[in-house]
């Protein structure tokens, strides 16, 4: 039976303010998702049993996968039979911090930096869901969400020119502004289109995600962000 989607925020907030115009704010700001929908491989054959596929001493067959399935003897002409779950959640925790300088000779500016991490098994909205790599065991595509950005600094500045009577007050009212966005970089990770590594013929499904690949070595080496599904990538 599907179940409603819950949805649960949380948000707390304080300020500071300096005797020379400066106002600080920090913030701290959380969601959290649970019982999200997508849709599923609802039964899926697997066969090596209930543990994956070796890749390296055996070649995956997608006609032994699918006679592997509960019902292909008695609707041999489906395809696939998908389901739509409550299989996914996702979480959001934020700390924001904001420096304002009221107008002084001229000179203001705001000053924001958020620190943050996001969390899900699938970053897309119903309807753009793939099919998880492993409808058996979905959490273990729990991790880092596509529109992670770990850390985002923000400044904007506006100074007002000295003006100087003239005609028509040309040489009156105007200033300089600026806008500089720092971020770290989002998450990412490679897939296999034509592999099927899970042992589930999942990658030849219509809604396939494909399949993903192991990376060894040093962590540093895939920086900016780390890696989705960590599950599945060692360094993680």
């Amino acid at each position: 039976m599907l179940a409603t989607m819950e949805r649960n925020s949380w948000d707390s907030r304080t300020s500071t303010k300096h005797p020379r115009c400066r106002v600080g704010k920090f913030r701290h700001s959380g969601h959290a998702g649970r019982q999200l929908h997508r849709q599923r491989k609802r039964y899926e054959g697997r066969q090596w049993g209930n543990r994956p596929a070796p890749y390296d001493n055996c070649s995956p067959s997608a006609p032994l996968e699918t006679a592997a399935q509960p019902f292909a003897g008695k609707f041999p002409y489906l395809s696939q039979i998908d389901q739509l779950s409550n299989i996914d959640r996702s979480n959001y925790n934020g700390l924001h911090v904001t420096l304002t300088q009221r107008p002084s000779h001229g000179l203001s500016f705001l000053a924001g930096y958020t620190y943050s991490h996001g969390l899900d098994n699938t970053s897309a909205n119903f309807g753009a869901n793939f099919l998880p790599v492993d409808s058996s065991h979905p959490a273990s595509l729990y991790g880092s969400s596509d529109f992670d950005v770990r850390h985002r600094f923000t400044l904007t500045t506006s100074y007002v020119l000295p003006g100087r009577k003239s005609p028509g007050q040309i040489l009156q009212g105007w200033q300089l502004n600026s806008v500089v966005t720092l971020a770290s970089g989002a998450p990412w990770t490679p897939r296999d289109a034509t592999n099927d590594f899970s042992g589930t013929n999942q990658v030849n499904e219509l809604a396939s995600y494909g399949q993903l690949w192991n990376f060894y070595g040093n962590a540093g080496d895939f920086t900016p962000g780390r890696g989705r599904y960590h599950s599945f990538l060692q360094w993680y």
